[in-house]
């Protein structure tokens, strides 16, 4: 199980390894922050746009979205980690977060 902190810090475990690679940069772990913090709601894809690429135009900005989830999912392991095509949510069977837990 993943667990995402972003309570005191932000990162991501495995356990009690901290992932590297996608799942450190600054955006990515954004993107991880947000859903984490929306629960089973979710995060629509157009609100990802407008707060982490709000001066990009909206094809150069929907690609970096595609392009950041692509490698979280490489890094968190598992195609099903982030699920949604619309609203994009975190799969609570694989990944949980301490703001979820708190």
């Amino acid at each position: 199980m993943l667990l995402i902190k972003t309570l005191g810090g932000l990162a991501v475990y495995d356990g009690t390894r901290a992932l590297s690679g996608a799942a450190q940069q600054p955006r990515r772990l954004a993107i991880l922050a947000l859903l984490a913090r929306a629960g089973d709601r979710g995060v629509s894809r157009d609100r990802l746009l407008a707060m982490l690429w709000p001066e990009a135009d909206e094809e150069r900005a929907r690609r970096g979205l595609n392009q950041a989830l692509y490698a979280l999912r490489q890094d968190l392991g598992s195609e099903d980690a982030i699920t949604g095509n619309r609203d994009l949510r975190l799969d609570n069977a694989l990944v949980d977060s301490d703001v979820r837990l708190f």
